[in-house]
């Protein structure tokens, strides 16, 4: 029986259309799967789950361990996506394209103050061994030598905080490129707001850099950074911060920094941190 595809990133349309090929599926767990032959990564998703630039929803509540195990493959091109099985996916009338980039130009509209009061509620992500808190305190301090560096439009000192974060932590998306990723996030805030380029091309030297010194899979999500593609909750949050206080951040701000052990908080920590500190004239 085919199983539907509930929502689709519109950057991995041209996969779908492209000749066929064999995606080799490096992780998987409960809700998300990943996938790739080496150049392109397709992220496959159940409902509640973090939607990347690079996936697909499916319609179904199957643990994706049992749908798509780690090893197997995946196939798709022609027109068609089949899983290990040869279960077909299907697009439908209902099947929703989404753009994984911030839709928000020139509204933006934030408070200092709020954004500190927003960090300080931001705690650290349980510290399950001694390395994870050594990482977490160290990224930190880096990322804010980064933000300092960005302030005075020191170059050399942001290219010496990226090489320091990339790749910093264990996992498919290290702590220090999570970080990484919310400050280009933050970035791109500021590109919207300001409508200076500047903003734009310091996100894609930051992204690309990293990607360069990092995991396939993590390397993958900074490219995606890199043209201004985060995941649909994170820009959810972006957008919400651009309104102010807007009653659905809370909410949004509980669900990211639960993805993962470290990913959502650490994306969610870089983009606010990056944006409260004076990067940005007051508003």
């Amino acid at each position: 029986m085919a199983i539907a595809v509930q929502r689709l990133a519109s950057p991995i349309l041209p996969l779908l259309t492209s000749p066929s090929r064999t995606l080799n599926v490096v992780a998987a767990y409960p809700r998300a799967a990943y996938a790739t032959d080496g150049s392109t990564w397709l992220s496959v998703v159940t409902p509640g789950a973090l939607l990347p630039p690079d996936a697909l929803q499916l319609r179904t509540k199957s643990p994706l361990v049992a749908l798509v195990p780690t090893g197997s493959q995946l196939i798709a091109g022609q027109g068609a996506l089949l899983l290990p099985d040869g279960t077909p996916l299907t697009i439908d009338q209902q099947t929703r394209v989404w753009q994984p980039t911030l839709r928000t130009r020139g509204t933006c509209q934030w408070k200092r103050a709020r954004l500190q009061a927003l960090l300080d509620e931001l705690t650290d992500p349980p510290r399950g061994d001694r390395f994870l808190a050594t990482t977490i305190s160290r990224s930190k301090a880096l990322l804010a030598e980064l933000i300092g560096a960005i302030i005075t439009a020191d170059r050399a000192h942001i290219a010496q905080q990226v090489d320091r974060l990339a790749g910093l932590g264990p996992g498919l998306t290290p702590l220090g490129d999570d970080l990484l990723v919310g400050c280009c996030l933050a970035l791109t805030l500021l590109a919207a707001r300001t409508g200076e380029e500047r903003w734009s091309s310091l996100r894609q030297e930051i992204a690309l850099q990293a990607a360069s010194r990092t995991t396939p899979r993590s390397a993958a999500w900074l490219q995606q950074a890199a043209r201004g593609e985060y995941a649909r909750e994170f820009l959810l949050v972006a957008q919400a911060l651009c309104r102010g206080d807007h009653p659905c951040l809370p909410h949004l701000l509980a669900h990211v920094t639960q993805v993962g052990a470290t990913s959502g908080w650490a994306v969610t920590f870089g983009l606010i941190a990056t944006l409260e500190r004076s990067i940005l004239p007051p508003a």
